[in-house]
């Protein structure tokens, strides 16, 4: 599957004009690893929030590389 950058960009665009339709107040911004900092980051910058990161993942059975 080939996700554009011009796809992202319109998923941001919608998540972005939804809160804002929305008028909902929030403090700061959830990113899941592995898929979501990269629009958590986007929407962060859009919003002027700071970005929480959380990692989750079912498949290591929460072991962690460092």
């Amino acid at each position: 599957m080939f996700y554009s950058y011009n796809t992202f960009c319109d998923g941001i665009n919608r998540i972005t004009d939804n809160i804002r339709a929305d008028n909902y107040k929030f403090n700061y911004i959830v990113g899941i690893a592995r898929g979501g900092l990269i629009p958590a980051t986007v929407l962060a910058y859009r919003f002027k929030k700071p970005v929480l990161l959380i990692e989750w993942s079912t498949r290591d059975m929460g072991k962690r590389i460092s």
